[in-house]
């Protein structure tokens, strides 16, 4: 598994207060690509559920993902779909934006 290594935080940081504009590494994260496919699942929920919504086929939507180049196998993107629905999508929704 991958480990989180911490970088350096600037020590000025710390000992002043911090603004909104400071917060600019946690701001890019909701436009990166998540690295599990749980993540990248929850991060298009949104597309997802448009698909379904038109009547596509879950393989179709899968099919979609993967042609956008997702790498999201086929087991892991249906189970976790079924999770999601579940649950009432709440994790998918949290973590889409």
């Amino acid at each position: 598994m991958g480990r989180i290594l911490a970088t350096p935080v600037d020590p000025t940081l710390r000992s002043r207060k911090r603004t909104k504009s400071d917060l600019a590494h946690l701001r890019a994260l909701p436009g990166v690509e998540p690295a599990t496919s749980t993540g990248r699942v929850a991060w298009i929920w949104p597309e997802i559920e448009a698909g379904l919504a038109t009547g596509k086929k879950l393989r179709e939507v899968w099919d979609a993902v993967r042609a956008d180049g997702l790498d999201i196998p086929i087991r892991s993107f249906g189970s976790t779909y079924r999770v999601f629905e579940a649950v009432g999508c709440a994790y998918a929704r949290s973590n889409s934006n």
